[in-house]
């Protein structure tokens, strides 16, 4: 992780009121670990654009999980259609990864949207 990205993430608790936030160029897991806990505490925040990032499940997971603590009634996330392929299983259009998205935030504020 780049010392530019950690002054970042290291200054995103300081900010009381991020309403919007757009990050690309993040390319690994540790780096989407460090910013969802930056953004853990952004009662504020009501959209996070991922779409220029590439990262896997887990740390879609741990974005998702940060982002549910938050007040807002509503929070919009913008994704990589990569964070949701698995070992496993790649979804073969983005409106069967969309679906299983879904079912994943289902029940919470947020509104995912891949890209």
């Amino acid at each position: 992780i780049n010392a530019e990205y950690m002054g970042m993430v290291s200054a995103l608790p300081d900010v009381r009121s991020l309403l919007e936030l757009t990050v690309s160029g993040l390319n690994t897991d540790n780096q989407i670990l460090a910013l969802a806990e930056g953004i853990r505490d952004q009662q504020c925040l009501s959209l996070i654009n991922l779409s220029g990032c590439t990262f896997s499940p887990s740390g879609l997971n741990t974005i998702l999980s940060a982002l549910e603590d938050n007040l807002q009634p509503q929070v919009t996330a913008i994704l990589p259609k990569v964070c949701m392929d698995y070992p496993q299983k790649s979804y073969s259009t983005i409106e069967a990864a969309e679906e299983a998205l879904e079912q994943l935030v289902c029940g919470t504020n947020i509104q995912a949207l891949l890209v």
